[in-house]
């Protein structure tokens, strides 16, 4: 749906896309669920084929909504965010699901394992392939960030009244 809405729409746009990977209940492909079945290290931390699975799906579909933006030729005009709204899940009923470590606990919970989460951003011509930045953020900074990097003019008394700060200086 996000590739049909990108090929009929006309001029600038906005898509939010949230996926219901990676939740419960933990469902995936067969033949994926077996391709991480066969190379799960039981030494490892991560041993639940179904969300590597899940994951993968996941990773799949964002490679979609890019391949689209490239034969469509907006790649090199979009800005792309990709993050979490929360850590990994622990606990599924009675499985393990996944593992944060180093991080402490996960999804749901206040330690850092329940809260930090990947933040990508890609803004052509502006951000550089590979620069890690360890700078805190959080969702709330979105709006003034991409605000400013779309230089929308937008009134300072509305922008007072965001709770995030823009993030284009980092």
């Amino acid at each position: 749906e996000a590739c049909n809405f990108i090929s009929n729409t006309e001029g600038p746009f906005f898509l939010n896309l949230w996926f219901y990977n990676v939740h419960t209940p933990l469902q995936a492909r067969k033949e994926k669920v077996e391709k991480y079945k066969a190379i799960v290290d039981s030494t490892k931390l991560q041993k639940n084929p179904t969300y590597a699975a899940m994951v993968e799906h996941m990773d799949d579909a964002v490679g979609k909504v890019i391949k689209k933006l490239k034969e469509l030729h907006l790649y090199e005009n979009t800005i792309i965010v990709f993050t979490s709204d929360n850590g990994g899940l622990i606990r599924g009923g009675k499985r393990k699901v996944t593992n944060n470590f180093p991080l402490r606990s996960g999804k749901g919970d206040v330690y850092e394992g329940g809260v930090r989460v990947p933040l990508i951003v890609r803004v052509p011509g502006f951000t550089q392939s590979g620069k890690v930045n360890k700078n805190l953020a959080i969702s709330p900074d979105y709006m003034p960030t991409l605000i400013d990097l779309a230089n929308l003019n937008v009134n300072e008394s509305v922008r007072q009244g965001f709770d995030g700060v823009s993030l284009l200086p980092v």
